[in-house]
């Protein structure tokens, strides 16, 4: 935590979470706060565009936290391929790794659904900021073209990876694979009962065939940039990549500032977009 934050008054850390820290802050020094470091997001705010997160608790006070590395809990039943390539793969190149960051919401003030319940807080990421954006609400929501005539969630695709590998090795674990297990991951087609595949799974043999049993090539296929619809862009450019429609999810590695929305009122009742 910088100097200048520190001497606002940075009076406790949360739960005892080293990674928490809660302001004790008079609102001109909120403000100052919000002008100075994190005012690329809060300009946004200004202009009627919300950064959002949700916590099961409510926090008092305003508070500074740093992004820590997550293990995705439902790994082996869908995988979390997607993350292992948006961190690691060249073709994510300038992307926030996703294992590390927030995952947020990002949209409209006056589009704002259930996001913005009582346990609800703006979120101010540090001025300069990259941020990943998902043209869905949720990256699971998203539609994979695997064929001409089907298009599934990202959860269904990625479901039908894990099936598609267990039929070469029933006991893989997934939780705690690592991009290098990807890359060096190949399954032998002669080995799989194609009597037991699906209609997209018959694609993917096909294609691991095709790239000489690396999966590592068949996941390129589908979990691209392009494919995936993911973008990424600077904090202060983060209005123009959003299509407005409906609330996207984003994503940012920075430390950031999080204020509770009905605090955030409180503090602020003349605050106006």
């Amino acid at each position: 935590m910088n100097k200048f934050v520190r001497q606002l008054g940075i009076i406790s850390r949360l739960n005892d979470d080293p990674d928490m820290e809660e302001l004790n802050l008079e609102k001109e020094s909120l403000l100052k706060l919000l002008e100075s470091k994190y005012s690329e997001a809060f300009d946004l705010l200004k202009q009627g565009v919300s950064i959002r997160r949700s916590f099961s608790t409510k926090y008092e006070k305003p508070f500074i936290q740093k992004p820590v590395e997550r293990v995705s809990q439902s790994c082996e039943e869908v995988g979390n391929f997607y993350t292992l390539m948006i961190d690691n793969d060249p073709s994510f190149e300038g992307f926030p790794k996703r294992s590390r960051s927030f995952i947020c919401h990002a949209g409209l003030l006056k589009g704002q659904r259930g996001f913005m319940a009582k346990t609800s807080y703006y979120v101010f990421p540090e001025n300069g900021t990259r941020v990943g954006i998902c043209d869905s609400d949720d990256i699971w929501h998203l539609k994979i073209k695997v064929d001409s005539g089907s298009s599934p969630d990202l959860e269904v695709v990625m479901n039908q990876f894990v099936k598609f590998i267990r039929l070469n090795d029933p006991n893989i674990f997934f939780k705690y694979m690592t991009y290098d297990d990807l890359v060096n991951l190949t399954i032998d087609p002669e080995k799989i009962e194609k009597e037991r595949l699906s209609p997209f799974q018959k694609t993917l043999l096909n294609l691991l065939i095709h790239y000489d049993g690396k999966m590592i090539n068949v996941f390129k296929r589908y979990l691209s940039p392009e494919i995936l619809k993911l973008k990424v862009a600077t904090l202060s450019d983060l209005k123009s990549n959003l299509h407005g429609v409906h609330e996207q999810e984003v994503w940012f590695e920075s430390p950031s500032l999080f204020v509770e929305k009905e605090l955030f009122n409180e503090i602020f009742p003349d605050f106006e977009v």
